[in-house]
Formats: C-alpha cells, sequence, structure tokens
C-alpha cells in the first residue's frame, strides 16, 4: 500500500519537475527565435542603410564632378572676357 502511494506521488513529483523543463525549454526556444528574428532584422537594416550611404557617396561625386565642371566654365569665361 505504502509502495503504491510513494509510486503515485513519485510519479507527480516526476511529472511537475518533468512539465517545468518543457516550459523551460519552450521558453529558451522561443527566446531563441526571437533573438534570431531581430538579428535578422538590424542586418536587414543594416544592409539597407549600407546601400543608402552607396548612394548618397554616389552622388555627392557627382555633384562634386558638376560643381567643378561648372567652376571651369566660369574661369573660362571670365578669362575669355579679360
Amino acid at each position: 500500500m505504502y509502495f503504491l502511494i510513494t509510486l503515485v506521488f513519485s510519479f507527480l513529483i516526476f511529472m511537475i519537475l518533468y512539465a517545468r523543463y518543457l516550459n523551460v525549454s519552450g521558453s529558451i526556444g522561443q527566446r531563441k527565435l526571437q533573438l534570431e528574428n531581430l538579428r535578422d532584422n538590424v542586418e536587414f537594416r543594416i544592409n539597407k542603410l549600407n546601400k543608402g550611404s552607396a548612394e548618397i557617396n554616389r552622388e555627392i561625386a557627382e555633384a562634386s564632378a558638376r560643381l567643378d565642371l561648372l567652376r571651369r566654365n566660369l574661369n573660362d569665361a571670365g578669362s575669355s572676357k579679360k
């Protein structure tokens, strides 16, 4: 009789501990997924910013080249009037 009661209580304690383990494992797995999603989101944003920066740098280089051309044209026009 005592053996049966001890066996039932042991089984209950085992089930409680196992449920806690599964809950903790599920929580950890969920956190890992959230972290991976966050990491992917950050990488996507960084790539987007890098592409935007490269485009801005290209536009700055083109504008600088146009500005240099305008300066030369103005200098040429100024020197031809003298």
